[in-house]
């Protein structure tokens, strides 16, 4: 393993989960909304950059074997918090809110795997 690539993910890693940091300060801010939605928001963008660059690594960039690992592991790996969404997803159940737990594993799923596929479409759009 190239030390210049894993340091560069663990930069990236730094980043990534700064941004993480205020997005979630961003929305705690005043709100005390239902449901978790900076750990939403961060999923479901992290996931539609996760399938953007994965698509456009693939298809547009025929030596990405440096980038990927810098942004797709370090930035997005830390920027998005699917422990934290399983955390969530339990504290909601032991609360007895299972209906609130099953819309918040619901929304998680689907809408992450939709903007995976967003990703995949918006680089299928960009010219050769």
């Amino acid at each position: 393993m190239p030390i210049k690539i894993f340091l560069s993910v663990a930069i990236a890693g730094a980043l990534g989960s700064s941004l993480r940091y205020l997005v979630n300060f961003a929305f705690l801010r005043g709100n005390t909304s239902a449901l978790p939605y900076a750990t939403l928001t961060v999923n479901i963008v992290g996931c539609f950059f996760a399938g953007l660059l994965y698509s456009f690594f693939e298809t547009k960039l025929s030596s990405y074997t440096y980038y990927a690992p810098i942004l797709l592991v370090g930035f997005l790996g830390a920027f998005t918090t699917f422990s934290t969404f399983a955390l969530e997803s339990a504290n909601f159940i032991q609360g007895n809110a299972l209906p609130k737990a099953l819309l918040y594993i619901a929304l998680q799923n689907l809408a992450g795997v939709g903007a995976v596929f967003a990703g995949f479409g918006v680089v299928r759009l960009l010219p050769h």
